[in-house]
């Protein structure tokens, strides 16, 4: 088993030989149906773990290997896109303004009132500014 081991981690270096890597010899948590290296993976910085899979025997008696992430930890990993500036687009806003507000990188939100409600809705709803025919009003 240790030449095994040694062979796969001399493989692995091979590959990407700037690869951080802690070999675990007792860690069998949770590998119960695994036959060869298992692997678990994690992040500088970080204590949860990524993923882990290994080496395994499917249901026709065929070697597999296999690698299951953990989304949960990647999103969290993932860091938040900047929100971006929402302008109200009220009932009567022309649509190729509210078109070129989103290719200059505004989100629209289309809504069903005009005039002081408008202004209102807009407010509700985390817009900066309300889209009335072509006129475009920020509001304080």
């Amino acid at each position: 088993m240790l030449d095994r081991l040694i062979d796969t981690v001399a493989a692995v270096r091979e590959i990407c030989p700037t690869l951080r890597m802690t070999v675990d010899p007792v860690e069998f948590r949770g590998w119960k149906y695994h036959t060869g290296v298992c692997v678990t993976l994690f992040a500088v910085g970080r204590s949860e773990e990524l993923g882990r899979g290994g080496r395994y025997i499917c249901n026709d008696n065929e070697p597999a290997c296999g690698l299951t992430l953990r989304p949960d930890v990647l999103f969290r990993m993932i860091p938040p896109a900047p929100a971006r500036a929402r302008v109200y687009l009220a009932l009567d806003a022309n649509r190729q303004e509210a078109a070129s507000l989103r290719t200059q990188g505004y989100a629209t939100v289309r809504g069903f009132a005009s005039g002081a409600q408008a202004e209102v809705e807009a407010r509700h709803l985390g817009c900066g500014s309300v889209l009335t025919g072509t006129h475009r009003v920020d509001l304080a």
